[in-house]
């Protein structure tokens, strides 16, 4: 039965005790897996090319780990090598320190569970595993996502393990990959920019895309521009009505939102603002509404399964919209749309067709984000609170 219970669901709800438990089981059961497939990989390569050196080892392979249970490789890997492999403590050590690196998410909220170096607290009611420290204490680098994380990882949350190791933390923003963002899912749009560059190279690099400054202003590249980003839009109205039967404009602003549905993600705030729009719609009299930018704003992501809040507001979207939409007064110049199954092959439509997207998370939860990156690079104009990556699109972008 347990082996059921681990592989049954992935992600399981973690508002129980049991649940947390299962959470553990699980991410024990990955990492273990990975850590031995990685080592029998590795061995098989090397027959009949010499001796297997474990000393070779971290510079062959690398682990990355980027979440609280990964950690747990840290101590499998040195059981394998020790137990499994025969090697001593101070050779197993230095194997693992130069074969792991930690990302870190900074998050202020954290900042408190983290006030020393110490690994174990010894909690007489509840001993806890202090999994950061652990992570900083074993690995060879540390990084945030994001500039402005990586300073409060130095300067406030990990200071103290700074003073010992200074060169152990570094930054490394997140990214995304300019030829499925862009060249796949756009390529009306993409060939505009090989055009005006007159090269390809921009979609290995981005530093290129500068060149197009110079053409800002020119009427044909603007004409060309409108021209993908509206059939850009009448596929995705084409896809909304498929998949929700509502019938959208490709002719009003495109606003749309699509990340994880949470609360600091704040798609609350977005919908209250839709809310306040549609008062001060039905508030208007025919004539000055003729006068307003007709929208259509879309909302699509996930809710974890035990995640209450994250479902009522999933509810609210689905319920304004019906409001919305069923209002004859209004619903020429406001649709609201909650997208379903939101994965990255619809968001590969949404994010071409999108005109303003919303960032707009709680500041100081955001550690970087990758949406407000695939939107910038896709024509859309972000609005977003100045945190994580948002601070490095600005400074690129300009302001």
């Amino acid at each position: 039965m347990v082996h059921l219970q681990i592989c049954g669901v992935l992600y399981p709800g973690d508002a129980k005790e049991n649940g947390k438990l299962l959470r553990l089981k699980q991410q024990f059961f990955l990492c273990s897996a990975s850590l031995q497939d990685i080592i029998f990989r590795s061995k098989e390569r090397k027959l009949g090319k010499g001796s297997w050196q474990w000393s070779e080892f971290p510079s062959k392979v690398a682990v990355q780990m980027n979440d609280t249970h990964p950690t747990l490789a840290i101590p499998k890997l040195m059981r394998l090598l020790m137990d499994e492999e025969g090697l001593g403590w101070d050779e197993a050590w230095d194997i693992t320190k130069k074969f792991i690196a930690r990302i870190h998410k900074a998050r202020p909220d954290l900042e408190s569970k983290l006030p020393s170096m110490r690994i174990l607290d010894n909690n007489p009611q509840k001993p806890v595993v202090r999994m950061a420290n652990l992570c900083v204490v074993s690995v060879h680098t540390v990084n945030g996502v994001a500039q402005l994380r990586s300073e409060i990882l130095k300067s406030e949350l990990f200071a103290d393990n700074v003073s010992l190791w200074p060169t152990k933390f570094q930054n490394k923003s997140n990214g995304i990959t300019p030829h499925r963002c862009l060249r796949f899912c756009s390529p009306e749009l993409s060939s505009i920019i090989t055009k005006w560059l007159k090269t390809e190279e921009w979609i290995t690099n981005l530093d290129l895309l500068t060149g197009l400054r110079q053409f800002a202003d020119n009427v044909e590249l603007q004409a060309e521009w409108a021209s993908a980003k509206m059939a850009n839009k009448q596929h995705l109205a084409e896809y909304i009505e498929r998949a929700t039967g509502v019938s959208i404009d490709p002719n009003s602003l495109f606003d749309i939102q699509v990340k994880r549905i949470h609360e600091y993600k704040r798609q609350l705030l977005n919908i209250l603002g839709a809310i306040y729009i549609n008062k001060n719609s039905k508030e208007m009299s025919p004539e000055e509404r003729k006068k307003t930018t007709s929208r259509t704003i879309m909302i699509g992501g996930e809710a974890f399964v035990t995640y209450t809040n994250a479902k009522r507001i999933v509810k609210l979207v689905n319920d304004v919209g019906a409001v919305v939409t069923n209002d004859p007064e209004v619903n020429s110049y406001l649709k609201v749309v909650f997208v379903p199954n939101c994965d990255v092959s619809v968001a590969e439509i949404l994010i071409p067709g999108s005109e303003l997207s919303q960032h707009i998370s709680t500041a100081g939860m955001e550690a970087s984000g990758t949406s407000n990156m695939k939107f910038a690079l896709n024509g859309c104009l972000v609005t977003g609170t100045l945190d994580g990556a948002n601070v490095e699109i600005r400074e690129e972008n300009g302001e």
